[in-house]
């Protein structure tokens, strides 16, 4: 099963609560076979658009307004979608409320 998690950044970028949630199911899901990708917001230009971070690939995608986000988080999930259809999807932002 290929899940994604959809969420504000990763842990590395930007250590908190509910990246640090999202880094353990990841791990559990890794350890049970299941293939794991994050897709987030690049929330510093040095970042790359794309990378493996402890076994999990991320895709990160700008945001440079709210319309070119939109566009930009499309164009990244069907990379993402291409190589291997997602199964099921996440959601981890620190902000929800």
């Amino acid at each position: 099963m290929h899940i994604l998690n959809l969420a504000d950044a990763v842990f590395r970028d930007k250590p908190g609560g509910s990246r640090q949630y999202a880094r353990e199911m990841a791990r559990c899901f890794r350890e049970a076979g299941h293939r794991v990708s994050f897709l987030v917001p690049r929330i510093r230009p040095e970042l790359p658009h794309e990378e493996s971070v402890e076994g999990c690939r991320v895709v990160r995608y700008d945001k440079p307004d709210l319309l070119r986000q939109q566009v930009n988080l499309r164009l990244a999930f069907g990379r993402l979608n291409a190589d291997t259809p997602v199964d099921a999807v996440l959601v981890h932002f620190a902000y929800t409320a």
